[in-house]
């Protein structure tokens, strides 16, 4: 089974709408979350930070997409900890992540992904996510305090916040 928290934007991506991503990626994100809805377990916080973020973006009817279905999902199975389990973020796991994002390394990390950051140290579960380079920019720093990111659509899809390279600065040419 695997376990994961979901960053907003690989929901939105599976939506297809309002975003950016290639077919490529929002399939990659589909596949994700469809994993997740049939075997997997997803990862919030206590404070319900998280399900605050996806209300702001996904459609808790469930409909018309993927990523609203995922949220259903989420919703639906709060009490069910084999598919949501909610973790504390203020655990002492979560201590030297805070502490990087209020003077550290990480002061500059997005603070609307601080709490997904958070339940990934805690809860000991990658974050996922699709097109955010604010998480390439700081992996080094976020993995230093338990953070691990699976990046859904590539790590350089997410470093370019999800717009495909060129063919050109995909394959450069080597001149001679």
């Amino acid at each position: 089974m695997s376990t994961r928290v979901v960053d907003t934007n690989v929901a939105v991506v599976a939506n297809g709408r309002d975003t950016h991503a290639s077919v490529p990626c929002c399939r990659k994100a589909v596949e994700l979350l469809m994993q997740l809805h049939g075997t997997g377990c997803i990862v919030i916080d206590g404070g319900g930070v998280i399900l605050a973020e996806y209300s702001r973006r996904l459609h808790p009817q469930g409909q018309p997409g993927v990523g609203d279905r995922f949220y259903r999902h989420v919703i639906d199975n709060q009490g069910n900890t084999r598919r949501v389990r909610t973790v504390e973020v203020d655990q002492p796991r979560g201590a030297a992540l805070k502490a990087a994002f209020d003077r550290g390394t990480l002061a500059k990390f997005d603070p609307a992904d601080r709490t997904f950051a958070l339940c990934s140290a805690v809860g000991r579960a990658p974050v996922a996510t699709a097109t955010d380079s604010d998480w390439v920019n700081h992996e080094s720093g976020l993995m230093a305090c338990g953070v691990r990111i699976d990046y859904v659509c590539g790590r350089a899809l997410a470093a370019s916040g999800g717009v495909e390279p060129l063919p050109s600065q995909a394959h450069p040419q080597t001149r001679r």
